[in-house]
């Protein structure tokens, strides 16, 4: 008989049925032929890299049956649902109230800053700018989000004064050495 394909080390392997009776080995050729009886599993995606099961995707306007159904239901009787909705809001029903001002007055994303800054035209002014900043922030004018927002803002134009500067000493470099850019 052939050599048992058994490790005891290993906690999974607790061997195989053979009438009844688990024995602790199973011939190495028994499981050989059933590995490759086995058929191949397929593992991962099914479908080839770059390329899915329907190519044409979901054709564009196309409705969602829910949505369908829905207007469909509320077409029938929708004058008379937001005349009552309308008339619930009139009457002071605070539901309806919110939910008309949410529609009309959308929450904002972001507010305006109402902040005066200098106009940026050296980096003297950004640092002129940043102090106004900081300034703004202590006397509760603007909030630190809205503070970092207008650094951010200071440090681009320090980072366009620095480019324009290098910009400028490498053409005069390159015009004192006699070489067209």
């Amino acid at each position: 008989m052939d050599e048992p394909y058994f490790n005891p080390d290993d906690p999974m392997d607790d061997g195989y049925e053979e009438d009844g009776i688990t024995l602790k080995a199973r011939p190495k050729a028994v499981a050989v032929e059933a590995a490759e009886a086995a058929p191949a599993k397929q593992r991962g995606k099914p479908f080839v890299k770059g390329h899915s099961g329907n190519p044409a995707g979901r054709p564009k306007g196309a409705r969602n049956r829910a949505t369908l159904l829905a207007e469909s239901l509320l077409g029938q009787h929708a004058e008379a649902i937001f005349g009552k909705f309308i008339e619930r809001a009139l009457a002071g029903d605070p539901v309806p109230l919110r939910v008309c001002f949410e529609r009309m007055l959308p929450k904002q994303q972001e507010r305006p800053m109402l902040f005066d800054l200098p106009n940026i035209s050296s980096p003297a002014d950004a640092v002129k700018a940043t102090q106004m900043i900081a300034a703004g922030v202590s006397r509760g004018e603007l909030s630190s989000s809205e503070a970092s927002t207008l650094i951010a803002l200071v440090e681009a134009s320090c980072k366009a004064f620095s480019l324009a500067a290098l910009s400028n000493r490498i053409a005069a470099l390159e015009e004192s050495l006699g070489k067209k850019p």
